[in-house]
This record gives C-alpha cells, sequence and structure tokens, in this order.
C-alpha cells in the first residue's frame, strides 16, 4: 500500500518509475530525422528547446550542429560554455535559467546537452532545478562523457570550494551515443576517458582488464577508431548500468562506481583541474590499489601491475599532493560526508565479485601508501 494511516498520522510509500534511454547512434550529424531519435514516446512534443553547448565543440562542429538542431522542427536557442572546473558553478547554472526564462521554456519543453561530462553535469543540474525538473536529452562529445557522465543520474556543481557540493538525481531522458565525436579530442581527453574505463575493468570486469591490456595503446593512437573499440566501449557502459539499475538513486552509499573517487574530487579541486578528472582518478584508484595491497586483499604485485598499465595509457599514478599534511585524511573526512558517515572506500580484491570496502583505514596506513606509491610510480615510470 502507498500509503497507510496509523495512529499518529499517516505513511507515505512511494516508488518512483525511472526510464531513460542510451542509443548508440554512429553518424549522429548525419541523421535526416534527428527528431525521431529525441521524440517523446508519450504525450505532446516540445514546443521549443534550449540547447547547452560545449564552446569547443561549436568551434570544431558548429557549422554542421545548427542544421541538425533545425532539422528538429522545434524553435531553440543556444547556450554556449567554456567548460572549466571554475565555470563548473552556480554562476553558470544561472545563465542557463536566464535564457530559458527569457524563451518562455515550458515543463515539458526540453534542454539538449552537448559536450563532455562539466557541459553534462551543468545542463543536467539546471533542468533537475528548472520549473522543478525539465527533460533534458544528452549528447556526450568525450569519452568521459560516453562512458560515465551521460550514463547515471547525478548531475552536479562546484560551490563553497567543493566539487559537486550541490547536486540532483535528474537522469537525461534519453542519451545518443556516437563515438565519432572521439575523432577530435586530443590525446589527454581520450587518456582521462580510458581512466574511467580502467576504474570498470578492475572492479567487475576482467575481460575489459585484457582488453585494456591488449588494446590500450592502439585505441588512444586511434581515437578509438579501433575494431577493439565498441566492445571496450560496450562493456565499459554495461558494466555501470549493471550496478546503476538496481540503484539509480544512491540509496545504498557504499558503491563500487565510486572507485577512484574518494581522494580524486579534492585533487582536482586541489590544482583547479589542471590535473583532470580522468587523472585524478586514476591517482586514486592506483593509491586505493597499494590500499589493497598492503591489507592482502589482491597480491602484492598488483599495484605495480596497474601502474604499469596507467603508464601505457599515459595516466599519472601520484601526485605530491598525497605528501602535503593532512591532504589525504582531510580529503577522506569531506567524503565521509558525502558518504553518510562512513568510508566505503571501494578498492580492488581477490573475491568473487572483484572488489570490497574499507572502513577504518588509518592516518598512518594512508601515509604508508603514499610512500609506496611514490616509490612505485618512480620505478614504473
Amino acid at each position: 500500500m502507498p500509503l497507510s494511516e496509523h495512529d499518529h498520522g499517516w505513511y507515505v510509500d512511494t516508488h518512483r518509475a525511472t526510464n531513460y534511454n542510451l542509443t548508440r547512434c554512429p553518424g549522429l550529424l548525419d541523421q535526416a530525422d534527428p527528431g525521431a531519435l529525441l521524440a517523446y514516446h508519450h504525450g505532446n512534443q516540445p514546443a521549443r528547446r534550449l540547447v547547452v553547448l560545449d564552446a569547443k565543440v561549436n568551434r570544431l562542429y558548429g557549422d554542421r550542429i545548427t542544421p541538425w538542431l533545425h532539422r528538429l522542427g522545434t524553435p531553440f536557442e543556444t547556450v554556449v560554455i567554456t567548460p572549466t572546473e571554475t565555470t563548473k558553478n552556480r554562476a553558470t547554472v544561472d545563465e542557463i535559467h536566464a535564457t530559458a526564462s527569457r524563451m518562455n521554456l515550458a515543463r515539458r519543453d526540453e534542454i539538449i546537452a552537448i559536450g563532455g561530462g562539466i557541459v553534462l553535469d551543468l545542463a543536467g543540474f539546471a533542468a533537475a532545478e528548472l520549473r522543478k525538473g525539465t527533460p533534458y536529452a544528452a549528447i556526450p562529445t568525450t569519452l568521459v562523457g560516453l562512458i560515465d557522465a551521460s550514463v547515471g543520474s547525478k548531475r552536479g556543481i562546484n560551490q563553497c570550494g567543493r566539487k559537486n557540493y550541490l547536486g540532483a538525481y535528474h537522469p537525461a531522458r534519453t542519451v545518443l551515443l556516437d563515438p565519432g565525436w572521439l575523432a577530435t579530442l586530443d590525446r589527454r581527453e581520450i587518456q582521462a576517458g580510458l581512466a574511467e574505463i580502467k576504474k570498470v575493468a578492475e572492479m567487475v570486469s576482467p575481460q575489459l582488464l585484457a582488453l585494456l591490456h591488449e588494446h590500450g595503446a592502439d585505441l588512444i593512437e586511434s581515437a578509438f577508431d579501433h575494431g577493439a573499440a565498441d566492445e571496450v566501449l560496450r562493456l565499459s557502459i554495461g558494466g555501470i548500468l549493471d550496478h546503476l539499475a538496481d540503484d539509480l538513486y544512491e540509496e545504498q552509499l557504499c558503491r563500487w562506481p565510486d572507485y577512484g573517487h574518494t581522494i580524486s574530487p579534492a585533487v582536482e579541486m586541489a590544482t583547479d583541474g589542471k590535473v583532470n578528472h580522468g587523472e585524478a582518478v586514476n591517482i586514486d584508484s592506483s593509491f586505493s590499489g597499494v590500499l589493497a595491497a598492503q591489507r592482502g586483499y589482491v597480491r602484492n604485485d598488483y599495484p605495480r601491475d596497474m601502474a604499469v598499465l596507467s603508464h601505457s595509457l599515459g595516466l599519472p599514478t601520484y601526485h605530491p599532493l598525497l605528501h602535503e599534511p593532512e591532504f589525504v585524511t582531510n580529503a577522506l573526512a569531506s567524503t565521509v560526508l558525502t558518504r553518510g558517515g562512513a568510508q566505503h572506500w571501494p578498492v580492488p580484491a581477490i573475491t568473487e565479485r572483484g572488489h570490497r570496502f574499507i572502513e577504518d583505514a588509518t592516518p598512518a596506513e594512508l601515509r604508508s601508501a603514499a610512500d609506496t606509491l611514490r616509490d612505485l610510480t618512480g620505478a614504473s615510470a
């Protein structure tokens, strides 16, 4: 019963049904009828659309994106954003809202986000707030966006010096996945995406990890124009969705997808984004692998093997911040607040599920892990 009455009042028990599509769309901008991809499956179609567009994507593809948007057959306006950790803030969301207000965007109209993870976060968070929840569609144009930022429901912005301090659970109603965007990514952006793929591989997919060992360097050189690319993307996205399908709104705060996200937010913020998201995630996962080895959860040589793989992918495994006084303990303390008062630190493990969680990491243990990782990074570089 969704509603029951008791001696002192009422008890409400409701469950919100959520469904959304992730559709492979190779050659998206060449689609003659993109409206079919974005059509609502029920109710009236949007009367107008607000497009939130990455400035770099606009420079590279603007002459193709504009005709594509016109083929949707609805009036639209565009907000162009230069995405950085600094612009991932309330002021940018307010800019999106101001445009929505000026064009009288209605509750069942739509926002379209075209860009990487930061653009998807900004547009999705703005949509969540707008009229208490406006639909939006996500078109990821980076590897991180393709396999991570567009897949789930979390949308966040930075506030009070904290990464993703404000946020909402508001999944895109549809996600259009076109690996063709990756052709114009620079090498570092491809590498950042591979860090998120490596995260999934370490946690839940030995098959994906083997593909990275065998084809990782070639995927970088080819910008994912490679025979292994489709399978790597399928396993990465499917691996995350397999978890999210049971816990889209994070009712469980002990989650393997948080692997690589325990101290990485502090690294990103402390470096003002100079260490990008994927790089910070890999530093974090490398640190976590050392913790796991120290506790006997994985082979002693596991951190070395992951360091060798990381360096073959051009990913960092260490940052001097790990040796600044109290940096790691303060970063962990902040994450504990997000995780409901517990560490819930995901680490790799030789278990059937491939991971476990640390709940009692000590400052001495963290210092030892930092020392080991620094030495290991030098030895495997």
